[in-house]
């Protein structure tokens, strides 16, 4: 089949998209991606076998920017996503997230195409924790819009895909039929993984440390303040534990977060490194003693699962998370970890001191797992079966 993804970010780099697209190449089907462009790039390459279409950059680049922004009512997106359907004689729209799932809508409508939408996220939830009601009605950042395009759009779709149980129980609950939901997890291509290769510097780097490893993106949901405040608890109880924060940035939450560790006196106690290639994650892993995920327990994160929980496991790294319903579950099933209450630093201190002196094998559980059940060689066999449905006409 040709296929069309949609994505409203730049790529690459986007893990989903580019384990979803592999998956489906190695199944024989021709992929297509329209993307954003803010990086003004070339607007049309092929990486990795994936025919990359971005959107034609302005000379300008605030107003590259602003024209380009992925609303449902941007007609850049529209006659972008159009222009490559009916070049490409497309079968399939794959769009991923909500904010040009409409546009996908109305094309599909058009040319009689089904659409798949792919929730990487709870979007209407994510808004909510991201606080952006302020910004106009009409736009899709306003999450009570945002919640009603989503109706609107999920019972539209032909198929839909989520990430994780509980948010295919959120839309069942909501309405939708079982039918049209597929859970393809954000798990750990366990043989990429695999054979990327160690840098023995970064390992040797922290050695004399008890290494506390936070490694993602920087944003107010993700709650890095907790464990920051954490480490106070943590200079009695264990005095070579050190807080590493892999993926920092120029943002305004970041210089909080450094602020932060100035006005708690942590200078010595938490690092932060710049977002690093997805080819050095293993390394860091390696010379961690622990992997945390302290997003908290809220509707938005207890309807997704970040990749990075399923690479601590791959990599045989043992887990802290929050008490956030996706991320317990799995660290309950698996024994690879401890759980502590969500926003409280009291805790997370005592709940990585407490998995310092297990003596379970967190690391070996982990990675029995990653290899029976959470990994992408099962996950993508539900992504093929979406494909499949579409093709019987089911």
């Amino acid at each position: 089949m040709r296929i069309c993804m949609v994505l409203q970010g730049d790529f690459p780099p986007d893990i989903r998209i580019e384990k979803e697209a592999r998956t489906l190449l190695q199944a024989g089907h021709e992929v297509h991606l329209v993307c954003r462009n803010k990086k003004m790039q070339q607007a049309e390459v092929t990486h990795d076998g994936i025919r990359v279409h971005r959107l034609h950059p302005y000379k300008n680049k605030s107003w590259n920017n602003i024209l380009t922004v992925p609303l449902f009512i941007n007609p850049v997106w529209y006659f972008r996503i159009k222009e490559i359907v009916k070049q490409y004689q497309i079968e399939v729209l794959h769009i991923h997230d909500l904010p040009l799932v409409a546009t996908g809508l109305f094309i599909a409508k058009q040319h009689q195409l089904p659409l798949i939408y792919d929730m990487h996220e709870n979007y209407p939830a994510a808004l909510e924790t991201w606080k952006k009601k302020n910004l106009t009605y009409w736009t899709i950042k306003n999450p009570t819009f945002a919640r009603k395009l989503d109706t609107f759009c999920l019972r539209r779709a032909k198929k839909i895909i989520v990430v994780v149980d509980e948010q295919q129980a959120n839309l069942i609950n909501q309405g939708v039929s079982p039918e049209k939901i597929n859970v393809v997890s954000n798990t750990v291509d366990v043989e990429q993984f695999e054979q990327l290769q160690i840098d023995p510097q970064i390992v040797e780097k922290y050695q004399q440390d008890y290494l506390i490893l936070y490694l993602g993106g920087f944003s107010p949901d993700r709650d890095l303040a907790t464990a920051i405040r954490g480490m106070k608890f943590l200079e009695s109880t264990l005095p070579k534990a050190r807080l590493l924060l892999v993926g920092s940035d120029d943002s305004a939450y970041t210089n909080e977060l450094k602020n932060l560790v100035q006005k708690e006196q942590l200078e010595n106690r938490v690092e932060f490194v710049a977002w690093i290639p997805f080819q050095m994650v293993p390394s860091y892993m390696k010379a961690a003693q622990v992997g945390i995920i302290p997003q908290p327990n809220n509707p938005f994160i207890n309807t997704t699962i970040p990749h990075k929980l399923f690479q601590y496991m791959a990599a045989g790294l043992p887990v802290v998370v929050s008490d956030a319903k996706p991320l317990a579950r799995i660290v309950t099933e698996a024994r690879c970890g401890e759980i502590f209450k969500s926003r409280s630093p009291e805790d997370f201190a005592a709940t990585i001191y407490r998995l310092s002196q297990s003596s379970i094998n967190y690391a070996e559980n982990g990675q029995k797992i990653i290899q029976e059940k959470y990994n992408w060689q099962n996950s993508s066999k539900e992504l093929l079966k979406v494909y499949q449905k579409i093709q019987s006409g089911i």
